[in-house]
């Protein structure tokens, strides 16, 4: 993908938390949980990630900080 100079980093660099999927298969079995948990994490982390994008955006566009 080819982002703006201006796009935020990744908060959750593989070199912080290098998990792989398969041990995240071993350190939660049940698939029913681990959808779920999943599902809660994605959405928070895009609650995140939405917060970062219009801040950045209101810098570029508006001047705003």
């Amino acid at each position: 993908m080819n982002k703006p100079t201006w796009w935020p980093e990744c908060p959750w660099p593989k070199e912080v938390w290098p998990m792989t999927q398969e041990e995240y298969k071993k350190a939660i079995p049940d698939p029913h949980l681990r959808t779920a948990i999943s599902g809660f994490l994605m959405r928070l982390g895009w609650e995140l990630a939405e917060e970062d994008i219009f801040k950045k955006m209101k810098e570029i566009l508006l001047g705003e900080e």
